[in-house]
Formats: C-alpha cells, structure tokens, sequence
C-alpha cells in the first residue's frame, strides 16, 4: 500500500518539474512547489488509511478510480479550459505553473483516495 504513496508523490513531482522547466520557473520555485505537494500528499494518504493494513484488490481499486473520476471529471474538464484560457491569454508563468500543480495534485489526490480505505458511498 505504501508504495502507491511513493509512486503518486514521483509521479507528481516529476510533472511538476517538467511544467516548471517547460515554464523557464526558477528551481527554487519548482522546489516548494515540489516539497509541499509531497507533504499535503503524506497527509491526505496517512489520514484517509488511518493506519489500517487492509489490502485492497486491484479490481477494486480501478472501480473506485473510475467512480472518483466520473464524478469529477467536469471539475477537470472546467479547470483544464480555464487554464488553455490563460495559456491564449498569456498569463504569467507562475500562475501557469500553480494552475498546473492544482490540476496535478487534483489528479494525485483522486488515486490516493481511490486507493484508501474511506467508504465511498453514503450510508443511509
């Protein structure tokens, strides 16, 4: 289970820097950005596991990964034209760079929780 924390922080960090050397943004910049995305990540995934060991099967987790991301893909959809809206507009490169990371730890975060022990559904 750990090692999907470990793969979601590369993962992200790996698109963050690239979005920021593709930006021509500062490697110091880049670092915060990097250093904070890994530590909101450790916290999202420490607190949606809670310390429970309990394996989850793939099947189940790519349900749940499609579940999470059918219900938010019009959020994705909408960020992703606001962001082209701001590319055509020529916004600058740091605002660039932080609408970028929302949509990468966005995205992050959906694998985490897709793979977390939290009920998705509501009980009524």
């Amino acid at each position: 289970m750990k090692y999907r924390l470990f793969l979601v922080i590369f993962l992200s960090s790996m698109l963050d820097i690239l979005l920021g050397t593709f930006l021509q943004i500062s490697n110091v910049s880049i670092g915060w950005i990097v250093l904070y995305s890994g530590l909101f990540e450790v916290g999202v995934f420490l607190l949606a596991n809670k310390g429970v060991t309990v394996k989850i099967k793939e099947v189940e987790i790519r349900n749940r990964f499609k579940f999470i991301f059918g219900k938010t893909l019009w959020f994705q959809i909408l960020l992703l034209i606001f962001l082209m809206v701001k590319l055509y507009l020529g916004l600058d490169a740091r605002l660039i760079l932080f609408y970028g990371y929302i949509f990468i730890v966005f995205n992050a975060l959906v694998y985490l929780l897709s793979t977390s022990q939290i009920n998705l559904t509501k009980k009524v």
